[in-house]
């Protein structure tokens, strides 16, 4: 199943570019789901396959998200490719963290995520 996984679209600008990413890719088969802030802790996995919160769940309280996060499960290479430059049309930012979920990430959970892809746009740019 194409997925798409969106986090730290909560502000009210967020919201509203979350709704229109939902619209544009229900036409192409991709279903989207908008991770609320008190699941940031839940592996994405578990996000992505939509089964409930595991036993010992605990909310998330902390701060919220430095930045908003894509996270795209089972769309193929040239698909995601294609995709890109269809979602900075619809508002999302070149700035925004993007991610393939991958065997080593899939046990993360957003907050990880987010980090280690700070991490590498970091060196990428030199800082």
């Amino acid at each position: 199943m194409k997925q798409i996984l969106l986090a730290g679209f909560s502000d009210f600008a967020g919201s509203m570019l979350a709704s229109s990413v939902s619209c544009a890719m229900k036409v192409r088969g991709i279903a989207v789901k908008t991770l609320p802030k008190r699941e940031y802790l839940r592996p994405l996995e578990e996000v992505f396959r939509g089964s409930p919160p595991g036993k010992g769940f605990l909310p998330y309280g902390g701060a919220e998200l430095p930045g908003r996060v894509l996270v795209f499960c089972g769309i193929p290479e040239k698909e995601l490719d294609a995709l890109l430059p269809a979602l900075q049309e619809l508002g999302v930012r070149r700035e925004d963290l993007k991610a393939v979920l991958t065997p080593i990430n899939r046990r993360w959970n957003i907050l990880r995520l987010a980090e280690e892809l700070q991490k590498e746009m970091r060196a990428v740019k030199g800082r």
